[in-house]
């Protein structure tokens, strides 16, 4: 998927929209008064809510993998899930690894987007993207600050973009449930000498 952000886009400016991806839209999140106090909400709410939630689902004892586990899938945020990768970064064999992200799914914090496809048979880069349901996390756990983007960092400037297909498909999927559908969007993998796309609809 190909984002371009321009410098003017009506009233608002590249750096609004930095700002409203890096932010996110978790309503505390958002009612924080400064940066700084949102990074700190943000570290209470991985190390406080989100271990206590998982492990209410399923007793794990691997407390200590399960924020470098987040964080690895967090990296792919708007590529193709490499759940080997991620459980691998982490620090967990293969056979753990999709259990728990299976547990990252029940409790919010990242989801998979199946690729569409025309026939039940199609198996051409058929692989779900995996994409960050709140960006304002996804940007924190990355590290990712407007200052870099500002500066033209190219690293921040692909972290960035990735993290902006992700906030687009939580927009959509939004969107979709609004509208009483079932799938807000589903991927459309890349033809050959084209570009991958997003298809939205029931």
């Amino acid at each position: 998927m190909t984002i371009a952000l321009r410098d003017r886009t009506g009233s608002r400016s590249r750096e609004d929209y930095v700002s409203r991806v890096l932010t996110g839209g978790m309503p505390v999140a958002l009612h924080q008064p400064t940066d700084a106090a949102r990074r700190t909400w943000f570290r209470n709410y991985l190390d406080l809510g989100m271990q206590r939630d998982v492990l209410d689902i399923r007793r794990i004892r691997q407390r200590d993998a399960l924020p470098r586990l987040l964080q690895g899938l967090v990296a792919q945020t708007g590529q193709l899930l490499n759940m080997a990768r991620a459980a691998e970064k982490a620090g967990l064999n293969r056979a753990v690894g999709p259990d728990h992200v299976t547990l990252f799914e029940a409790v919010f914090a990242i989801h998979r987007l199946p690729a569409w496809r025309t026939t039940l048979s199609a198996r051409v880069n058929s692989a779900p993207k995996v994409h960050v349901f709140d960006t304002g996390l996804g940007g924190w756990l990355l590290r990712l600050a407007a200052e870099p983007l500002r500066r033209g960092d190219p690293t921040a400037w692909e972290q960035f973009g990735h993290l902006l297909e992700s906030f687009v498909v939580n927009e959509l999927r939004r969107g979709g449930r609004g509208q009483g559908r079932h799938e807000g969007a589903r991927r459309r993998p890349p033809r050959a000498g084209g570009t991958a796309g997003l298809w939205a609809g029931s």
